[in-house]
Order: C-alpha cells, then sequence, then structure tokens
C-alpha cells in the first residue's frame, strides 16, 4: 500500500490477478467512497450498455446490495452452530462461500479463486 504506482510485472510463473490502484489523500476523519466496476461484454456496444446501466453510486449500491442479499440467502440454508463463535462465524460464511464459488461452481482449487457473478465493488475509506 505504500508503492506510488503497481510494478506491472506480467509474466510466466508469477500469480495472475488483476490490480487497480488509485491514489487518495484523505484528511483526519475524512471519508470518500470509490467504486470500481470490472465487467465485460460480447462487443463494445454491450460494454457501452453495462457502463451505461451500471453508471452512478446508487446504482452500483444497488447491484452490491443484491450480491449481498444473494450470498446470505444462500449461504443461510445451512447454519453450523458450535460452543466456538468464531468457528461458526468461519464455517457459516467464508468456508461456505469458497466450498461453493471455488470448489463447486468453478471447479477450481483454493488459490484459484473467482469473484461473485457480479463484479461491482463499493470501498469506503
Amino acid at each position: 500500500m505504500k508503492r506510488y504506482r503497481l510494478s506491472g510485472r506480467v509474466g510466466a510463473g508469477l500469480d495472475p490477478c488483476a490490480a487497480i490502484q488509485v491514489p487518495v489523500e484523505l484528511a483526519d476523519g475524512q471519508e470518500r467512497e470509490i467504486i470500481f466496476r470490472l465487467g465485460a461484454g460480447i462487443n463494445a456496444g454491450d460494454a457501452s450498455n453495462l457502463i451505461r446501466r451500471y453508471w452512478g453510486s446508487s446504482a452500483a449500491r444497488n447491484v452490491l446490495e443484491e450480491v449481498w442479499k444473494f450470498w446470505k440467502h444462500t449461504l443461510g440454508t445451512i447454519q453450523v452452530e458450535t460452543p466456538d463463535q468464531s468457528i461458526n462465524m468461519l464455517v457459516n460464511g467464508w468456508l461456505m462461500y469458497q466450498t461453493l464459488a471455488c470448489r463447486i461452481w468453478a471447479r477450481s482449487g483454493y488459490y484459484q479463486s473467482v469473484a461473485p457473478s457480479v463484479s461491482v465493488t463499493s470501498c469506503r475509506m
């Protein structure tokens, strides 16, 4: 997080990933919302339609809430209860998500994770 810019290194043997870096300066107690939209279209026209459809912070927030609702419903189908609350949180959230999204739907290993089907992320700083 201390780098001024990303390295830009690519090649065989490196872990594949995508990264977006936006420098932001905040005063003490200041907040700023930054929204990243990632997606793909069949062609340029389709991509342009997606951009227009998800333009603005309220559109991004609505789609993000739909994603949260989907995962809450999906992961809430089964609930595991143990005497250890931290185990309950891990098993009922991250581990179920990881199992469904990575191992069952994507048929990949733990290090080849996939994002939810709608890639709209909002981050408050």
